[in-house]
């Protein structure tokens, strides 16, 4: 019986066939050579490093990307700031955490929030508090405050759905000239009704109507700003003429606010509004409005907002609206809303 020889050299020729197995520093340096082709784009070329943006066009983004509602508003702030497109100005907007107000809540946050307390997010506005006080005593003079065409075009497209104060922040107008010319301004309404002929088509129409219908009421901390004087001071002064001041309360019974109703200060700025101008720099616009709104529902030309807490920039005042409040309700017409025709 033949014995099975070894060739010796048949067996070396299968060990260099063989591959060798990796050491581990060979191993990891193949992975990081891997990771650094993977980071291209498609077209081959490698992708471009992270920007790194100046302070200075951080604070722009930060102050005025809300601001911004269409891309043409979009684009003079990328070229005002230095940005090269909306994509990277979105990008930035991100990083500055201002297209999600919720991303920096804490949980405890965002579990009041999502079931209805809206004043969490009163700290994540566009504007600080020094800014509001600012605008609140803010003065213009109505026979020489006029709207430019822009101002109009951005108060139509605007009004009802970007924060009052931040609209007079952005446009260098008081908030009483905002909503005083908001009143006198119209805007094209598109409606739609069912085709009575044929039921898969629709019948549209257009129609004017005012950007803005009088409010029944608004804040204490509002009038008395305007009027130049404390809160003290106005509930003092009101009454002596019965101005109607109510408490604005949340579902657990704490006071949010106070809510001044706009008819009863007309007998209130009728006697003390020459006194309010002269001595302490009341807004003239405001005083204006208040009168003027009070004529024109008399006359019957005008009315008042569906809603008795939606207030002069359409925002929901009433703590008992749940999530909807403090969001827009453009002239109170929520019709899902359970708690529009509450009355003090």
């Amino acid at each position: 019986m033949a014995s099975a020889t070894l060739d010796p050299v048949s067996e070396q020729e299968n060990e260099t066939k063989t591959p060798a197995k990796r050491k581990p520093a060979a191993r990891k340096k193949a992975a990081a050579s891997s990771k650094k082709t993977s980071a291209t784009a498609k077209n081959g070329k490698p992708k471009a490093p992270k920007r790194r943006y100046k302070q200075w066009q951080r604070d722009m983004v930060r102050r005025e990307y809300e601001t911004c509602t269409t891309p043409e508003e979009k684009l003079d702030l990328c070229r005002r700031a230095g940005i090269a497109d909306i994509r990277r100005l979105y990008n930035l907007a991100c990083q500055e955490k201002i297209t999600r107000r919720s991303d920096d809540l804490t949980d405890a946050e965002f579990a009041a929030y999502t079931n209805g307390d809206k004043s969490i997010m009163s700290q994540r506005r566009s504007y600080t508090p020094e800014e509001e006080d600012e605008i609140l005593r803010r003065r213009d003079d109505p026979r020489t405050t006029k709207l430019t065409a822009n101002d109009e075009k951005y108060l139509i497209e605007n009004y009802g759905k970007v924060d009052i104060v931040t609209i007079a922040k952005h446009r260098g107008i008081s908030e009483t000239a905002l909503m005083y010319f908001a009143r006198k301004l119209e805007k094209e309404v598109k409606t739609e009704r069912p085709d009575p002929e044929d039921s898969k088509k629709k019948i549209v129409t257009f129609h004017k109507e005012f950007l803005r219908r009088p409010a029944h009421g608004y804040t204490l901390k509002r009038v008395s700003a305007w009027l130049g004087l404390t809160e003290d001071e106005l509930r003092e002064l009101a009454s002596t003429v019965n101005v109607i001041i109510r408490p604005l309360p949340n579902k657990r019974g704490e006071i949010t606010d106070y809510w001044v109703l706009a008819e009863s200060l007309v007998p209130f700025l009728q006697k003390h509004g020459k006194f309010l101008i002269k001595e302490k720099g009341a807004d003239l616009f405001f005083i204006k409005e208040v009168l003027e709104t009070s004529q024109e529902v008399e006359a019957g030309s005008t009315t008042y907002t569906g809603c008795y807490f939606a207030d002069h920039g359409h925002k929901c005042r009433n703590p008992f609206a749940g999530p909807r409040y403090e969001t827009f309700c453009p002239n109170g017409r929520d019709q899902k809303c359970k708690v529009k025709e509450l009355r003090f």
